[in-house]
């Protein structure tokens, strides 16, 4: 026993000289702010980048250059505008730039930044301009931007962007311009622009965006001008830019689009559409007919060429669709069909391209679901699958060449109620039926009805009527 006591001492002598030593590094291990490499900044005059951000000639600016893990020395943190160069490609992250918040900062432009952690704007969170410049971050994750609520513009052109993932810019609820231009952004969606309620410009040229899906913008209501130029477009979706209803300028030049679908913007007499879709090779057929009831008007405007037809190659698309297409015009092929039928537009081109009436949601699928509006046979004929009465109207299929069309008049009529009219026609003949019983038990020569005595019964023929009742005759 005395063993054993002799042996659990020392344990416990040991153990108390380890956890001695061990506090004791603790102690003289300096935190991660101490550790942190210190940036080098200098006060500078307003010059080239800090002075737009601005608008302002005040000369409390700070540029730094700082290591990749490097921050901003506390006597800087009430400056308004600063440019940060990281060296080593670094890692912005919720410890990025300072330990304490900067408390009147507005102007942030930096480089050399390779990635960004949601939270990394932490200490910078007063900002409401912000500008990359020469920075190789090839993603925006979501919520990429958290913290920075007083945000207004974003200007990140000519960088490396590749991705905008869902949720991006979200709890940006003051920003009104994102500059987006040269990059190299393959493709948006909807959800890309989550939170972009008061987004007033959206810069997207020059980029490699090939197709535009429906409601892609929806989520910015107040977007007044919408720059898609010189990308790589070659589809446009019925209905992608919906609910733009501020919408003021459309730029689509230098793409590769055959076919415009009529933008459904909202037209504000304060505001006139501007569509510009020049440098596109266009197809003007049936499909673009739309043009002629915009140019009737003198709020939307359009500006671009034909290429297609060869018969109307370089003729603007003001002239070609001065007057509406005559192969475009109502042939009187008209089809009846009854709710939750299906119809079958057969067309007689092959390769042939179709224009729905104008509803947004309407796809073209190679095979029929159940929950899809359309599809498509294997000999270009459309099917209109569970007719609906919104499905009705004016459908059109062209060929290849936008020669010829042909218009079909779907017109859709409601089913008549079989169990309502079989319930009418028993609830008549019940009525008849009793009323005949009635009558061969001579209950009508028996009844007094409402004050009409039973006149067979009286031999005299004396009966005055006052207010209408029956009155006994006079003694």
């Amino acid at each position: 026993s005395r063993m054993m006591f002799a042996t659990s001492k020392l344990i416990a002598i040991m153990a108390f000289i380890a956890s001695m030593v061990f506090c004791n590094i603790l102690a003289s291990t300096p935190s991660p702010a101490e550790c942190a490499p210190s940036c080098n900044c200098t006060r500078v005059p307003s010059n080239d980048v800090c002075k737009p951000l601005l608008s302002s000639s005040k000369n409390d600016h700070v540029k730094c250059i700082c290591p990749e893990n490097g921050l901003i020395p506390d006597e800087f943190l009430d400056v308004l505008c600063i440019e940060v160069k990281f060296e080593g490609q670094a890692v912005l992250d919720s410890g990025s730039f300072s330990v304490n918040n900067f408390s009147a900062l507005y102007g942030l432009a930096m480089s050399g930044v390779q990635y960004i952690t949601p939270g990394g704007f932490r200490a910078v969170a007063s900002i409401t301009e912000l500008f990359f410049r020469d920075i190789s971050v090839i993603v925006f994750e979501g919520n990429v931007f958290m913290y920075l609520e007083r945000l207004g513009e974003i200007l990140a052109g000519n960088n490396n962007i590749s991705f905008l993932k869902d949720g991006c810019f979200e709890g940006l609820t003051q920003t009104r311009n994102i500059n987006l231009s040269y990059n190299s952004i393959s493709g948006v969606s909807r959800d890309n622009f989550l939170g972009l309620t008061m987004l007033q410009t959206l810069d997207l040229s020059w980029n490699n965006i090939v197709r535009l899906e429906p409601r892609t913008f929806e989520l910015m209501p107040k977007l007044q001008t919408l720059n898609l130029a010189s990308n790589a477009i070659v589809r446009i979706d019925r209905g992608t830019f919906l609910n733009l209803n501020q919408q003021g300028t459309l730029n689509l030049d230098g793409n590769q689009i055959h076919v415009l679908p009529e933008p459904q913007v909202s037209e504000s007499k304060s505001h006139p559409v501007i569509v510009i879709i020049r440098h596109n090779p266009l197809q003007c057929d049936c499909r673009m007919n739309w043009v002629n009831s915009w140019i009737k008007t003198e709020g939307p405007q359009i500006s671009g060429s034909c290429e297609y037809p060869e018969t109307l190659k370089r003729i603007t698309i003001f002239k070609a669709y001065k007057e509406p297409m005559p192969q475009c015009h109502d042939n009187n092929t008209k089809i009846h069909v009854s709710t939750g039928s299906m119809a079958i537009l057969t067309c007689p081109f092959v390769y042939a391209s179709w224009v729905v009436p104008d509803m947004p949601n309407a796809t073209l699928q190679d095979s029929g679901q159940s929950d899809n509006h359309y599809f498509l046979t294997n000999r270009d004929s459309l099917v209109v699958w569970n007719a609906q009465k919104q499905q009705e109207g004016v459908y059109t299929c062209t060929t290849e060449d936008g020669e010829e069309s042909m218009v079909y008049d779907l017109v859709i009529y409601s089913k008549p109620n079989i169990l309502l009219i079989f319930l009418i026609i028993f609830v008549i003949s019940c009525f008849l039926l009793s009323c005949y019983i009635l009558y061969l038990h001579g209950c009508f020569n028996k009844c007094q009805i409402k004050g009409y005595r039973d006149i067979n019964g009286q031999n005299d023929g004396n009966i005055r009527y006052v207010n209408n009742p029956i009155v006994p005759p006079h003694p």
